[in-house]
């Protein structure tokens, strides 16, 4: 595997880990949202809120209009007691990651 397959696996990694130890309920992404558009923001990718929590991050290099593709990644977790023991693991009692939008923000992310 690739240096730069390898590193942006890590990436993914890191953020994923980072958004499951610190879940939040559906439309209270506040922190997710927030370290979200810090890391839009540090990869110079302009983005705008919407929806309170929401953020699109758009990514038109050459500045054209016509049609574009849409990514989308949840980010919303679930009202379930995490009883792992992980390093990573939820630090906000009874809600964590169950359904994998962690991994699906995190992806997009890298």
């Amino acid at each position: 595997m690739s240096d730069v397959w390898q590193d942006t696996i890590t990436t993914a990694e890191t953020i994923r880990r980072e958004l499951h130890a610190h879940p939040e309920m559906g439309w209270q992404e506040h922190r997710t949202a927030e370290r979200v558009r810090e890391i839009l923001s540090s990869l110079n990718i302009s983005w705008r809120s919407c929806a309170g929590t929401g953020t699109v991050g758009v990514l038109n290099p050459n500045g054209t209009a016509g049609p574009h593709i849409a990514l989308r990644g949840d980010m919303d977790a679930l009202p379930i007691h995490e009883a792992t023991l992980k390093a990573w693991s939820s630090m906000n009692e009874g809600c964590m990651h169950a359904c994998g939008h962690d991994g699906h923000t995190a992806t997009l992310l890298a």
